[in-house]
């Protein structure tokens, strides 16, 4: 297999560089393939290639939800990113303030048993950002439950249950 190519993926910008830096903090290096690339230009430190990025990624998320204390700030930073939220998504998803969410990556302020829960969680179930319509989430109201004014449908379809309309008869 040493002889196969890999897909390669840069490290791109300056705020990437420094977000996988942090959450690598402490993660075996050597021997991974990395390829070291052009300068960064604000702190003059090196960026890379890494080989398969993709799967070191959710690898290291599959690694990291396995741990058996509390997160912290730049795992809970790392998760997020993983998932593809920006900080404000993510605070508006799970129904906390984005100031919140930033003392957590900061490591200002514990996260809370349950969400630190629900973020394993989110990673277990792969639920990244494209699988969900963040404008939706925000309109939920934090009110008593009501009775839906919708019904669903769903139809079976490859294996899956899709939704569909549901039609007046």
């Amino acid at each position: 297999m040493s002889g196969e190519p890999h897909e390669v993926h840069a490290v791109r910008t300056h705020d990437d560089h420094e977000a996988r830096k942090r959450a690598l903090q402490g993660a075996a290096r050597h021997g991974a393939g990395w390829r070291r690339g052009q300068r960064c230009a604000s702190c003059g430190e090196y960026e890379v290639a890494i080989p398969a990025i993709d799967e070191l990624d959710r690898t290291l998320a599959s690694a990291v939800i396995r741990k058996p204390a509390r997160l912290s700030g730049a795992e809970v930073r790392f998760l997020r990113s993983y998932l593809g939220y920006s900080g404000a998504d993510f605070a508006k998803l799970i129904g906390s303030d984005p100031a919140t969410v930033s003392r957590w990556e900061g490591d200002k302020q514990a996260i809370g048993h349950h969400t630190d829960l629900l973020l394993r969680a989110m990673v277990v179930l792969d639920a990244k950002v494209d699988a969900y319509p963040i404008a939706t989430f925000g309109q939920i109201s934090d009110g008593a439950p009501t009775k839906p004014r919708y019904a669903f449908a769903f139809k079976p379809a490859a294996s899956r249950w899709k939704p569909t309309e549901l039609r007046a008869a």
